[in-house]
């Protein structure tokens, strides 16, 4: 069994894909087929059963990934020991939303990154991370959005809350006393569909959802706090962005009583590399990150 081939096999057997793999390895997506089948013909054994264009492992397939995993990860390890970095850590790219990661994720997770030397974490901040989840271009995200993928392994780390919000200044001249008032003042969304607003629709029975009137575009989570601060309409935003605006009452809880749909955050990364030391060593780390001062804003999913 040559190496170079099941190198490929590797690749293309965890991302389930033979262009992305094909990009893993420097080889065209031709290149990477030839190479498996080849490598079947050697072994007198079929390794892949593509059923149209979904891809399956044979039982025998599955036996040798299994092989191939624990291989390499023996080469690799002695590949460093031999030259000289055995002691060097172990690299791993965490996919993360913008405003958690940026915001919550980083300061909590610093102070366990500085105690495990043995692990190096580069950050990739999206807010569209399955594409580069499925194409290996991070080995790990942590995201707010339900993944569906098939090979995709979930484990559930909290849920966040949402909160509308205004100024008492902007609250004086337009009242919001209940959802259907906000009909009359200017929503701050990421879109103009206010799609940012499912949260609160879905809250409400179809009938009592409002009708959106004016919508100010504001791209970015921080602009729309910004936003509301300066007085330009009313927003919505994870309560944990705001916790500080609004124990000073520079914001107001506009609707209370109201109980909004919560996003779940959860740990998303392929099943045939969830098993890695350093995407172990990550997921435990994140598994015991501290939320506790957020209140309700964030808790334990």
């Amino acid at each position: 069994m040559d190496l170079s081939k099941l190198r490929i096999f590797l690749e293309a057997a965890r991302l389930q894909n033979y262009t992305v793999a094909g990009r893993r390895v420097h080889l065209s997506q031709s290149a990477v087929s030839h190479a498996i089948r080849k490598l079947e013909v050697s072994l007198g054994r079929k390794l892949i059963d593509w059923k149209g264009r979904r891809f399956h492992l044979t039982p025998e397939g599955t036996y040798l990934l299994q092989v191939c995993e624990r291989v390499f990860r023996e080469l690799d390890t002695a590949e460093r020991h031999l030259a000289g970095s055995a002691d060097s850590p172990l690299r791993i790219v965490l996919g993360v939303t913008v405003e958690f990661g940026t915001m919550v994720l980083v300061p909590r997770l610093a102070a366990q990154l500085k105690q495990e030397q043995g692990l190096h974490v580069d950050f990739i901040f999206s807010n569209h991370l399955s594409q580069p989840l499925q194409q290996g271009e991070i080995d790990l995200a942590v995201d707010c959005k339900p993944h569906y993928s098939p090979g995709l392994v979930r484990t559930p780390l909290f849920r966040e809350k949402y909160v509308v919000m205004a100024s008492p200044e902007y609250l004086a001249q337009h009242p919001v006393l209940k959802p259907s008032d906000l009909s009359d003042v200017t929503l701050l969304s990421l879109d103009e569909e206010t799609q940012w607003w499912r949260n609160l629709y879905d809250a409400l029975p179809r009938g009592e959802r409002p009708s959106p009137g004016r919508v100010l575009i504001v791209s970015h989570v921080r602009g729309i706090v910004n936003a509301a601060l300066a007085g330009l309409g009313v927003g919505l935003a994870p309560k944990y962005t705001v916790l500080e605006e609004l124990a000073s009452g520079r914001l107001v809880d506009v609707l209370p009583a109201l109980h909004l749909v919560e996003d779940e955050f959860a740990i998303y990364q392929l099943s045939a590399v969830a098993g890695r030391e350093a995407n172990q060593l990550l997921a435990q780390m994140l598994q015991r990150l501290p939320f506790a001062d957020f209140g309700d804003a964030l808790a334990k999913a």
